[in-house]
């Protein structure tokens, strides 16, 4: 990894002044120590996709998506829907329940 072209070896930019005693040789309290920061990866430029309710991994409704765009009148039929299988669920967990 090569350091940038405006770096220059010596300059007070990468110098730090020790706040402590630390150990090991020439590592006193106040004394300038040389810092050079090296890359080891590339950066990454990260976007929201989507935004779900509840706990991630179940089906909670979708708040956001970035490609898929829904009108109200979609967003209400899967709501409908969506309450009518929970209600079906329910109804299966109590017979379930009573047997």
């Amino acid at each position: 990894a090569a350091s940038s072209a405006s770096s220059i070896a010596g300059d007070d930019a990468d110098a730090i002044s020790l706040a402590d005693d630390y150990v090991g040789r020439n590592n006193k309290k106040g004394q300038k120590k040389a810092v050079k920061l090296d890359e080891i990866g590339p950066r990454m430029e990260l976007r929201l996709i989507k935004i779900t309710e509840g706990v991630p991994g179940k089906d909670g409704a979708v708040m956001y998506h970035e490609f898929v765009k829904k009108s109200k009148a979609e967003a209400a039929v899967l709501k409908a829907s969506h309450a009518a299988k929970e209600k079906l669920r329910k109804q299966r967990r109590e017979e379930q329940e009573e047997n």
